[in-house]
């Protein structure tokens, strides 16, 4: 039978629009900021948290999670285990809702075969079984732009999905559209393969873009893929990561624009649409933002540096140049695997960079986490007390 009830889910004249996968991250440094615990506390924690009297550490991160996904929506297993995507540790989430990944991505290898330091990141990945536990998508974008925003949250992969339950936009539908060029943008039209199950029942699949492009769509037939070989229900399911695409967060509160505005041959989804600039064309955007402020600004002192002090332009860089990015461009500096610029968070958040020797702490029963989701702040005081009187 074709399950109809099969996720949470915006209705639509057309069909049945979710995000069905996600996964952001944002600097370390939310961890001890927004957490009532405190920091020594917090950071012992990040030197072995697998230890048994972590149960602080946990609190900490149980109170970030219930922070971005509300109360009675994503939670934390008791248990840390080991690294996910690039990160040294992980957190699975409950009912195979995903993880929260951190530690160990602070230290890079630069070009030039340096070791620099940057910010650590946290990553908090939602499977689809994770997406459909998220009770209000609405708190999601505000806690990440607002509550969060002095922590540079990124999304680096989102699906959004599209559920035609009755069929009338057939996967043989989405065949004649590509054959037909509706998928063709302005340049090339994107690589597609389609995978036939052969009449067996099971379900076949349209794949057109790819991953390594940032932006792919799959169009297959779900009910079939689900059990039911007679099903018509089929899903159109966009993928888009942060290799190649800026994706912005409006994209937790808008998918169905998002999606629509993916490509031409999606508008039936959507009137209203939403593109989502390439990283290419927004860093050029930004680029010439920042050329025109910086002529404005200092290009007098430039020419007057050439003019009146005969200065060469190597010699004018060597006196202007200092090391790092601009703000405004800060996302462009990558997640995991390429040079990011020396920064300063030593200054900032001491704590993440000192070794601090893990502590003796006991484990209270459950009741002391808050209906929030996150540590009672009376129970912290209380712990903090006994322990300055020690």
């Amino acid at each position: 039978m074709v399950l109809q009830d099969y996720f949470q889910r915006q209705s639509y004249d057309s069909g049945d629009i979710s995000i069905d996968t996600l996964s952001f991250t944002f600097d370390l440094g939310a961890l001890t900021d927004l957490s009532p615990i405190n920091w020594q506390l917090v950071a012992s924690g990040l030197e072995s948290p697998e230890s048994n009297d972590n149960f602080f550490f946990w609190a900490a991160f149980q109170s970030l999670i219930a922070t971005i996904f509300g109360p009675h929506s994503i939670r934390l297993t008791e248990k840390f285990g080991s690294g996910r995507n690039f990160f040294r540790n992980s957190i699975q989430l409950e009912n195979k809702a995903g993880f929260v990944a951190f530690g160990g991505n602070n230290r890079v290898v630069n070009s030039q075969g340096v070791t620099e330091t940057r910010h650590e990141r946290i990553q908090v990945y939602l499977s689809g079984e994770g997406c459909r536990q998220v009770v209000n998508w609405k708190q999601v974008y505000h806690a990440l732009s607002v509550v969060m925003a002095d922590y540079n949250p990124r999304i680096t992969r989102v699906d959004i999905a599209y559920d035609d339950i009755v069929g009338k936009r057939s996967l043989q539908s989405a065949r004649d559209q590509y054959y037909h060029g509706d998928f063709k943008g302005r340049g090339l039209p994107p690589g597609a393969n389609f995978i036939d199950d052969m009449g067996s029942g099971k379900g076949s699949t349209l794949n057109i873009g790819s991953r390594d492009t940032g932006k792919m769509l799959r169009i297959y037939e779900k009910g079939k893929q689900l059990g039911d070989k007679t099903s018509p229900w089929t899903r159109w399911e966009l993928e888009i990561n942060s290799k190649q695409y800026d994706v912005p967060l409006e994209v937790l509160i808008s998918p169905k624009e998002y999606i629509s505005g993916a490509y031409q041959a999606l508008e039936w989804i959507s009137s209203a649409r939403q593109g989502i600039k390439s990283k290419k064309k927004r860093e050029s955007i930004e680029y010439s933002h920042l050329v025109l402020h910086g002529r404005r600004a200092y290009g007098s002192l430039v020419n007057y540096m050439m003019i009146n002090r005969g200065m060469t332009p190597d010699q004018i860089v060597s006196e202007l140049i200092r090391t790092g990015v601009p703000g405004r461009m800060s996302w462009t500096v990558p997640e995991h695997h390429e040079s990011a610029e020396i920064i300063q968070s030593q200054v900032t958040h001491p704590h993440l960079y000192k070794e601090i020797h893990t502590v003796e702490r006991p484990i209270p029963p459950y009741e002391h986490i808050g209906r929030s989701g996150s540590l009672r702040l009376d129970w912290v005081q209380e712990q903090i007390k006994q322990r300055s009187n020690a």
